[in-house]
């Protein structure tokens, strides 16, 4: 039998080299050596290299009592190695304890498993709490102190077992309470008790409680699980009016798949109430029975959530949502990953879920994904304001990829949108001052929905957004509809092979329709239902099935320098390239119409038909316009001014 000896240096040139094993360790004829550059460096088993002078500054008037080469030990020496004033000794935690005449001149050696490392005594401290980790204290009352390295403790240095079976609360939460700067978690599996009863579902009390200026950082392979139990309201992480935290690294994972109770949705992964200048990064949070991550207002007032960092996170299998905020001001997501949430309502991705009193503000989701999420990939609910959704891929989410309802100022950029099969793949609703660029919206059921309730129309009435610069495709009902909505901005879109209609106009007014491209679609653009004083112009509108432009009821409309060719591609001299049906005073001027060379043909390059009445119609192309006519006017009192120009080419101020 041999005792487990403690490191010990040598001199070797101007470097020490530090041998982790005697050779009788060993149980063999060479030492294993490893050489440290400069020659101010002691090695610590659990935390690292300690510099020397950082190791006898913590030592107070023992550190003064060793001086240069002082704890350097005759080689080959076994148990305890001797230095020229003071000594290394080798002790269990159990040897400390019972102590009763410790050295302030002795380095500690601890050589319990997982707990490894140096401790030296402190006389003048007779009130630290012996914490097993970090300060020991003997039956005499002697305090011994762990030597760390940049402020780091470990976990299992305060007896977490991480064996899958084991509560671990205590034990981490004094890791966390031991007032350091990093607590790691190594490898293993971690039991957490985070149930709380209902009346502390969104401000619970029981859970790890991570202190301020924490860095919690676990190893890729640790997991900490929540205890199964059947509650309906727990957490297992909570940061709670605390600021500077940062959480690293692991997986977060709820006890879903062994919960025991059927009821309620408050089982949290991570919970932060009133947290300041937090990051989270590289973490899996997962099976969680409610929220995956869940942010609010503070505990102790009732102040937002504020400059908070989500980074490289997944969120997976969660039952009620992967991320709820309800109070935040400042919040970036990116590179992050929310999928698969089922399980119960709302199922979302990311939910903004303000509640009364509540606000978000000053959001940035970039980079992320949200793919199978059984509600939307992303709601944002109830008065958020100053919001960004940029580059991030939604793909096969059962409600809308992006969700925004009653919120101002955002932009929704430059996202990709695939399989929303049955919703819009971006809906903005009663929201103002919304831009929408730059987005795919393909294989949806609507590519972008803008509109507003009227239910709603005295807090937001879903004016003044703009749609620009999206490409919506092959979606089965809408590339773009604006329904119930004003003053909005349609433009520089392409909408293309869309199984309805490319962008409809629905009960809205006062909107432009401008330099869009619509082809392809069953109609290329619609406006009906009392639809009143909007503006269609300098659209492209090629090859649709039915009618190009398709203008039904309604006044003051100005259809104005579109080009349309080949529409009506469904029969032959069926359809119009441009048609109005009992419209009034409304203005048709300078549009190219061209029945195009296909084997479909329009009827009719402009077609007037209905109860309309006062409309004007000039300036406009129709040469080869219609298969039948170039203009048809059914309507009464239409003025023709000079300038059309009719099938056969000549200019009239008649239909022809």
């Amino acid at each position: 039998m041999y005792r487990k000896a403690a490191p010990y240096l040598m001199r070797w040139g101007g470097s020490f080299i530090i041998d982790e094993t005697s050779k009788e360790a060993k149980g063999m004829n060479e030492e294993k050596t490893i050489i440290i550059d400069g020659n101010e460096s002691v090695l610590s088993k659990s935390g690292g290299f300690i510099s020397r002078r950082k190791l006898l500054a913590s030592l107070g008037a023992a550190g003064a009592a060793l001086t240069l080469g002082s704890l350097l030990p005759f080689k080959g020496t076994i148990g305890v190695a001797h230095a020229a004033v003071g000594s290394v000794e080798m002790v269990t935690i159990a040897d400390l304890r019972l102590t009763t005449s410790p050295s302030a001149l002795t380095i500690y050696f601890v050589l319990d498993d997982e707990k490894e490392g140096y401790f030296y005594y402190t006389p003048t401290d007779t009130s630290s709490v012996d914490n097993t980790g970090t300060v020991i204290v003997s039956s005499s009352g002697a305090r011994f102190k762990r030597i760390m390295e940049e402020n780091c403790v470990n976990v299992k240095w305060f007896n977490a077992k991480g064996d899958g079976v084991t509560d671990d609360t205590a034990a981490m939460q004094a890791a966390l309470y031991a007032g350091v700067g990093t607590v790691y978690v190594p490898e293993g599996t971690y039991i957490i008790d985070g149930v709380v009863t209902w009346a502390y579902r969104d401000k619970p009390n029981r859970g790890l409680d991570i202190p301020d200026h924490t860095h919690f950082q676990l190893s890729p392979k640790a997991v900490i699980k929540m205890i199964t139990n059947a509650s309906d309201s727990s957490t297992i992480i909570r940061i709670q009016d605390r600021s500077h935290v940062r959480i690293s690294g692991g997986t977060i994972e709820g006890d879903r798949s062994t919960h025991t109770g059927v009821g309620g949705e408050w089982g949290y992964g991570i919970c932060l109430n009133g947290a300041k200048n937090v990051t989270i990064e590289d973490v899996i949070v997962k099976n969680c029975w409610g929220d995956g991550i869940f942010i609010s207002q503070g505990i102790a007032t009732t102040a937002p959530s504020s400059n908070i960092k989500i980074m490289g996170v997944t969120c997976d299998n969660n039952r009620r949502q992967g991320m709820s905020s309800l109070a935040v001001d400042g919040i970036y997501i990116g590179g992050s990953s929310f999928r698969n949430t089922n399980g119960t309502a709302p199922q979302s991705g990311i939910d903004f879920e303000a509640e009364l009193n509540m606000e978000n503000k000053n959001i940035k989701i970039v980079g992320c994904e949200f793919i199978n999420n059984t509600g939307d990939g992303i709601q944002l609910n109830k008065s958020a304001t100053y919001f960004i959704f940029s580059s991030n891929t939604f793909v096969g989410n059962g409600g809308r990829g992006i969700s925004t309802f009653l919120n101002a100022h955002g932009s929704i950029i430059g996202n990709t949108f695939i399989g929303h099969t049955t919703n819009n793949a971006i809906m903005v609703l009663n929201c103002n001052y919304v831009t929408v660029s730059e987005n795919q919206c393909s294989g949806n059921n609507t590519g972008i929905y803008v509109g507003a309730s009227s239910s709603y129309l005295s807090i937001r009435n879903g004016d003044n957004n703009v749609i620009t610069n999206n490409t919506t495709d092959q979606n089965t009902l809408y590339g773009v509809m604006v329904a119930g909505s004003f003053n909005n901005q349609v433009t520089g879109n392409q909408c293309d092979h869309n199984s309805n209609i490319g962008i409809y106009l629905y009960e809205a007014g006062h909107n432009i329709v401008s330099n869009n491209k619509v082809n392809y679609n069953n109609s290329g653009i619609v406006s009906s239902n009392g639809s009143s004083d909007n503006i269609i112009s300098d659209n492209i509108v090629e090859f649709n099935l039915k009618n190009g432009i398709h203008v039904s009821g309604g006044t003051n409309y100005v259809a104005v320098n579109n080009y349309c060719v080949g529409n009506g591609q469904l029969s032959n001299a069926t359809y119009c390239n441009i048609y109005l049906n009992s419209c009034t005073n409304s203005s048709i001027q300078g549009n190219v119409c061209r029945r195009g060379n296909l084997t479909n043909k329009s009827a009719y390059g402009i077609s007037l038909e209905g109860t309309g009445s006062a409309n004007f119609v000039t300036n406009n192309d129709c040469y080869q316009g219609g298969s039948v006519n170039g203009i048809r006017d059914l309507h009464t009192s239409t003025v023709f001014g000079a300038g059309n120009r009719i099938n056969g080419g000549a200019f009239s101020v008649t239909p022809s």
